[in-house]
């Protein structure tokens, strides 16, 4: 896997994207709209990673954006 970074050990990545989730799922519950953890984490991973979120499951993904 040559290419490939790992930042599973990287407390700096963990941190961010622990609060990229814990302020999505707030602003998602003060919404009314609360959302699955899972697509929480994606998301918030990708924040942390600024990397795109590419999905064919658009509407799990929707009221992110907001």
């Amino acid at each position: 896997m040559s290419g490939v970074a790992s930042t599973a050990a990287d407390p700096a990545w963990y941190s961010e994207g622990r609060a990229d989730w814990s302020e999505m799922s707030f602003y998602a519950q003060h919404r009314g709209q609360p959302r699955p953890q899972n697509d929480t984490w994606v998301a918030a991973c990708c924040l942390a990673f600024e990397v795109p979120l590419a999905t064919l499951n658009v509407k799990d993904y929707k009221d992110f954006v907001e």
